[in-house]
């Protein structure tokens, strides 16, 4: 399994993350020649994209920024560490055993809006 990112799928217009998007997307692209270089040997690869997760705020910072993180999230919240661990331990299962080539976006619905964008919730 793979830990890939929403933002391989999208731009990240606010940030320097040109490193960022070609690393998740080569591991997306990893994830999907695994799948078919493995399953000769019974291996699965699946990819998961973690949207906004929540952090210590030392490192996600602090005021309005911060704050409104979750703004663009159809789930009205950044994501915990929790959220991707249970759909790790899903595809990690025998539950999953028809999963291979995958990623699993794991985002809170924020990719799926026009434009690579959220859709903002009134407030």
């Amino acid at each position: 399994m793979n830990t890939a990112s929403v933002n391989a799928q999208r731009v990240v217009p606010n940030l320097p993350a040109i490193a960022h998007t070609a690393a998740k997307g080569g591991a997306m692209a990893l994830t999907r020649q695994l799948a078919i270089e493995g399953t000769a040997h019974g291996i699965r690869a699946n990819s998961i994209s973690p949207g906004g997760i929540r952090t210590p705020a030392q490192l996600l910072g602090t005021g309005e920024g911060a704050e409104n993180a979750h703004r663009h999230v159809l789930l009205d919240r950044l994501g915990e560490p929790l959220d991707v661990a249970y759909v790790a331990l899903l595809l990690a299962s025998d539950e999953a055993s028809w999963a291979t080539g995958a990623n699993f976006l794991v985002d809170g619905g924020a990719s799926i809006a026009v434009g690579g964008r959220g859709v903002p919730h009134e407030r």
